[in-house]
């Protein structure tokens, strides 16, 4: 078909034939069912041309934590639609806005508000209000100073209090077609001068610097007329407002927020570069450094057999999980020695506990002899960094058993990667400190920054390495004690970031190094992980190896369940009390069982009872996550219905905040917690807590009556079993009247006769 004739026939399919005729109108079948399918959805849109469609759509789920439970679709008019299963994910992401997509925001709205006039022309900010003078923190001036910005929704004074200052945040409806405004001047009475009042945008990312839009940068900025010389402002107090640019975390903890167990579907926004606004004039490149950690590394990477390994962007990230037995070992600073002994031990290690993953830092080898190493010691794969001529060095040995997926190419001071067998996932993130202290607060400052802007989306993190920085002068021994402010950059990062140190076993120094002043030992390595991480692997355990080869003790982390499981004890739920059945099935049971028992057989009446309280357990669905999953399918069920019963879903809006009411008090009973009352929305605390509690209650070796260390679980309750059968175990004697004879009687004929007599009614009641 020639080009005439295919224009021909697409002028044919455009004819207009039978428009003419009456617009015809849907039935109200067809209607009810759009809206029901479109009732919980929003529409996003994204305010630059770099934010596509497609990667909204692929992102924004991510961003969210909602992964593979929001449904999506691209529209025809670029706009990208995200339909939700539950309400309460649809609320909580309105109410934690507002959101972004490479670093750009984008506006969201519901479905359902297609018809206003504002619709997707509108963004939620938090912003907080700097310089008001304490006598004009009152609603009506804060309303009218907010109105500058947009249309004031809510307001939030922060009372100052002995450990943090006042704060006013102001939540504004800004159009994006509008230009941001970060000062202005107000002039109040009783105030000679007019006073600069600043605002501060939390979640801001990009932005234009010269006129305050949102949809470009300044160096495509293109004024309409000429911009007169502004007038000077002054700098704004940069000591107790710095760090109040971005996350959820500088927010105030009691602005309002939505139901506890909708915020935990949820996660920060992903970005990872900054406004121009904000870098400080003295600190571009260290700045600069932070936007673009992938494009600044220069080290040389060799890649073996890594058929397993994909170089990720970074907002692109699998899911990925594993159970794994991992080696940290950093060699010597100095000209390694004993190369043979080094190889040898790793060999031992590896053949002892089976690794699934091994790091070595500061190879200062060839990359042939590092390639040839991770052979002899069976390794399938590995990832090599190669040496700065005789100093630096990373080599990264995995096997078959495990998945690794790079976020970044691997250097010397960093490596981020997921990690993954089966159908778990968490973050592997293995750090080597610098060892010039500037250069290293540099990187505390570069991790913090990845977290805030929501790299690991809150995923399961695990970190690990020598981190060439302790937390105080507890964890150094000898030498001269460090100030305290050495201390602050890596206690806020490891804060921060939601890492606490997954506690070793087997002494507590790594590092044992000669200085002027004698031998100075410290805990450089380290293994830290979130909250998350904790909970995925409970069982997980670090052991400090032996000092060979190297002045670091290598980490040998274990995250396989190797604790031994004995019998469950039962023991009593406090929530039973609400169990009116409990209450029948207990006097059923005392009725039939028990009351014909004499008052001396109590403790076999006391028996009887529990062991038909466990009977009663075992029939009963009591658990509250089980319950809570439930109810929210029956609340989603009756909210798909076509006529819903609101009373009905009403009720079970009830029995869903009581389970979770319950689900609290049962973690704070585990947790052993009893000055915070429950109903204060502390579950994660107090499930954090009991984990943290059972964590060290472990015994990983033992050493019996030979001096023989046992260390498996049935070897080990050998031990303590004959350890206790001696000291309880008697021959017995018969002669013991010259032992009695010495022993001054206190208790009477008469008042032992008291003692043993039946118990009576009267004196029960």
């Amino acid at each position: 078909m020639g080009e005439k004739e295919k224009d021909l026939w697409l002028s044919l399919q455009n004819l207009n034939l039978g428009s003419e005729r009456s617009p015809l109108k849907l039935s109200i079948e067809a209607s009810k069912k759009r809206e029901a399918d479109h009732r919980l959805s929003l529409v996003v849109k994204g305010l630059h041309p770099s934010q596509n469609p497609a990667g909204i759509k692929v992102m924004m789920p991510k961003i969210w934590q909602l992964e593979g439970r929001i449904a999506s679709r691209i529209n025809d008019d670029g706009t990208v639609q995200f339909f939700f299963k539950q309400e309460h994910q649809l609320l909580t992401v309105l109410e934690r806005g507002p959101w972004t997509y490479k670093d750009w925001l984008v506006v969201v709205d519901r479905w359902t508000h297609r018809h206003y006039p504002d619709f997707l022309c509108n963004i939620l900010f938090w912003v907080k209000v700097l310089n008001i003078p304490d006598d004009s923190r009152e609603d009506r001036s804060i309303h009218e100073i907010g109105d500058v910005l947009g249309q004031v929704e809510d307001i939030h004074i922060q009372q100052p209090t002995a450990d943090k200052a006042g704060e006013v945040w102001v939540r504004v409806k800004i159009e994006v077609s509008r230009k941001l405004i970060f000062a202005r001047y107000f002039t109040f009475e009783d105030y000679r001068e007019p006073i600069l009042i600043r605002y501060i945008y939390d979640k801001l990312r990009k932005f234009c610097s010269n006129c305050g839009s949102l949809t470009h940068l300044a160096a495509s900025c293109i004024p309409e007329v000429p911009v007169a010389e502004p007038l000077p402002l002054p700098a704004p107090q940069t000591d107790s407002h710095q760090e109040q640019f971005s996350g959820d975390g500088n927010r105030p903890t009691n602005l309002p927020q939505t139901p506890e167990a909708a915020d935990d579907t949820m996660g920060d926004t992903v970005g990872s570069d900054t406004s121009e606004q904000r870098i400080p004039p003295d600190s571009q490149d260290e700045q600069m450094d932070i936007v673009h950690p992938i494009e600044e590394q220069t080290s040389t990477i060799r890649e073996v057999d890594s058929a397993s390994v994909s170089l990720q962007d970074r907002g692109i990230k699998r899911k990925i999980e594993a159970t794994t037995v991992t080696v940290e070992a950093s060699s010597s600073r100095k000209k390694p020695q004993g190369q043979k002994s080094t190889q040898a031990k790793g060999e031992d290690i590896n053949r002892k506990y089976k690794l699934d993953i091994m790091f070595l830092a500061e190879t200062k080898n060839k990359d042939s002899y590092v390639q040839q190493l991770g052979v002899e010691l069976h390794f399938h794969h590995h990832f090599l960094v190669s040496p700065d001529g005789l100093s630096g060095g990373l080599a990264i040995f995995w096997r078959n058993t495990v998945k690794c997926d790079f976020l970044s190419p691997p250097t010397l001071y960093y490596t981020d990667m997921y990690i993954s067998e089966g159908p778990t996932t968490f973050c592997l993130t293995y750090v080597y400190g610098n060892p010039e202290r500037k250069l290293r607060q540099q990187q505390w400052l570069k991790m913090e920054t990845l977290v805030k802007a929501g790299l690991y989306q809150s995923k399961p993190r695990l970190v690990l390495g020598d981190f060439n920085e302790i937390q105080c002068n507890s964890e150094k021994l000898g030498g001269p004690a460090k100030p305290e402010w050495q201390f602050s950059n890596f206690r806020r990062m490891l804060r921060v970031s939601g890492l606490h140190e997954v506690k070793p076993y087997g002494g507590l120094y790594t590092w044992i190094g000669n200085r002027s002043t004698g031998t100075v030992k410290s805990k450089l390595d380290r293994i830290v992980a979130t909250a998350d991480w904790k909970n995925q692997f409970p069982k997980a355990l670090v052991q400090l190896l032996d000092w060979i080869g190297s002045d670091h003790r290598p980490l040998l982390l274990q995250t396989e369940n190797n604790k031994w499981k004995g019998t469950k004890q039962f023991r009593y739920d406090n929530r039973w009390r609400f169990k009116q059945d409990l209450h029948m099935a207990l006097q059923k049971s005392w009725d039939q069982d028990c009351s014909h028992l004499p008052p001396q057989r109590f403790c076999e009446a006391l028996k009887r009872c529990r062991n038909n309280l466990s009977r009663w357990k075992s029939a009963q669905n009591l658990n509250s996550h089980k319950l809570i999953q439930q109810l929210h399918l029956a609340i989603q069920k009756a909210y798909d219905s076509p006529s819903p019963d609101y009373n009905y879903i009403m009720d079970l809006k009830r029995k869903l905040q009581h389970e979770y009411r319950l689900e609290e008090e049962f973690w704070r009973t585990k947790s052993r917690i009893q000055w915070m009352q429950a109903g204060d929305k502390n579950t994660k605390y107090f499930h954090a807590k009991t984990q943290q509690r059972r964590s060290p209650n472990r015994i990983t070796s033992i050493q019996d009556a030979h001096g023989t260390i046992q260390k498996s679980q049935k070897e080990i309750q050998k031990v303590v079993h004959s350890y206790f059968t001696d000291v309880y175990s008697s021959s017995g004697s018969n002669n013991l009247e010259p032992v009695l004879q010495h022993i001054q009687s206190k208790v009477t004929v008469e008042m032992n006769q008291q003692l043993t007599k039946p118990v009576s009614e009267g004196e029960i009641y």
